[in-house]
This record gives structure tokens, C-alpha cells and sequence, in this order.
């Protein structure tokens, strides 16, 4: 922070504060938090095999994890985001790590989707003709692989038969949630575990999809 402040030109970020409008602050803030909302609702269906969460015990939750990435490098909010659930919940931390990153996986989904229906539009509407050093045929062979990566990586989740066993995720669950620490009034045994559930999938998904969308509406 302090290597930050030394490099930008404070006066810069003055004249910008004063020439800002504000009047957009309040329903940005509003978006982002409602999309921090659903965020907390697919994390509630990752852990569902686990334990059942509240979202209400999720959020906060959530919301200290994004405040350490925006305060630490390389994205260790979210160490900090499963450290925090187990010592709240006490739950397992590994167990709730795991979960993140199957979070990630579905994240980049998400955004090849939205790559995948966008490209075509905008190449339709002539957004990518002189806009760039790009010829037209180049950004066509982009659009496409955006396409192909967004077809492969449905195809994959199909094939591996769900987000929690992605990398074997859903093994180490099981291994791991085996602790008398990962146990608690309310947590499923392993026969009940069911990772990978297609209901899990659809509505995992879904809610990536609604968390990324209302920050772009606040942009």
C-alpha cells in the first residue's frame, strides 16, 4: 500500500474525486452487494454435500474474503475467506478451499460463455473493423476459439460428471471432512454425500452468471 501511494500522483486522484459523479455511487453499491448475494447462495450449494450453511452466516463471510484481495496480493482473500468460515463454523479448511476453487473453475466458465455469446454480436455490429491492428480474419479465429473453449469446457463438466470432482476435489472431501473438526450438528455423513449433483451444477452456474452480471450493469 504504501509502494501505491508513493507511485500515483495524489493531485490526479483529487481532480478525479471532484469531478466524479456521485450520483451513481449509492445503486453501484447497491449491484455489488446484491450480486454478492448470489455469490453466497452458489457457495451455500457448494457445501450443501457437507453441511448446510445459512446465507446469512455465508455472506459476511465473503464479503471480509474480497476485502483482503483487494488489501493482498495474488488473490489471497481467499485463503483468508476459508481460514475464516473454519474458525466461525468450525469447518474444515481444506474442505472449504477446495470449494473456491471449484468456485474458479465455474467462474471461468462463466466468462467464456459470456465471450462465447458476445463475440459473434459484437462482430455482427462491426465493433472489431479498424479498431485495433487486428485484421477481421483474426479476430473471427478468436470468436471461434472462444466458442470451442466455452463447447469443451461444457463437454468436460459433462464428462467429469460435475464441479466437485474436478481435479478429484470431491475425493479429498471426503478425506479430508473425515476429521472430528469437520464435524458438527447439522453436517452430512459421507453415504449422504452426493458430489457433483446436476441441480448443483445448473444452479451453480446460474448464480456465477447473476453475480457477474450486475456489476456490468453498474459500469
Amino acid at each position: 500500500m504504501l509502494l501505491l501511494l508513493y507511485q500515483v500522483d495524489l493531485g490526479e486522484i483529487r481532480s478525479a474525486l471532484l469531478g466524479a459523479n456521485y450520483y451513481y455511487v449509492a445503486p453501484a453499491i447497491a449491484l455489488y452487494f446484491g450480486a454478492v448475494y448470489f455469490r453466497s447462495v452458489r457457495w451455500r450449494y457448494l457445501l450443501s454435500p457437507l453441511r448446510t450453511f445459512p446465507v446469512s452466516r455465508l455472506y459476511p463471510v465473503i464479503v471480509i474474503g474480497y476485502m483482503a484481495n483487494n488489501l493482498l496480493p495474488a488473490r489471497l482473500g481467499e485463503l483468508v475467506r476459508s481460514y475464516y468460515l473454519a474458525r466461525r463454523e468450525r469447518f474444515n479448511a481444506s474442505v472449504a478451499l477446495a470449494t473456491i476453487a471449484v468456485e474458479r473453475v465455474y467462474d471461468g466458465v462463466t466468462l467464456l460463455a459470456f465471450a462465447a455469446v458476445s463475440a459473434p454480436i459484437l462482430f455482427l455490429l462491426g465493433q472489431f473493423d479498424g479498431g485495433s491492428g487486428l485484421s477481421r480474419t483474426a479476430w473471427i479465429l478468436i470468436g471461434g476459439l472462444m466458442v470451442a473453449l466455452f463447447l469443451g469446457a461444457l463437454v468436460f463438466f459433462d464428462l467429469s460428471g460435475g464441479g466437485a470432482q474436478i481435479h478429484g476435489l470431491c475425493p479429498m472431501v471426503h478425506q479430508t471432512d473425515s476429521s472430528p473438526v469437520g464435524k458438527k450438528p447439522g453436517t452430512k455423513p459421507d453415504s449422504h454425500l452426493r458430489c457433483g449433483a446436476e441441480s448443483t451444477q445448473f444452479a451453480t452456474a446460474t448464480l456465477g452468471a447473476l453475480y457477474f452480471f450486475p456489476p456490468g450493469l453498474a459500469v
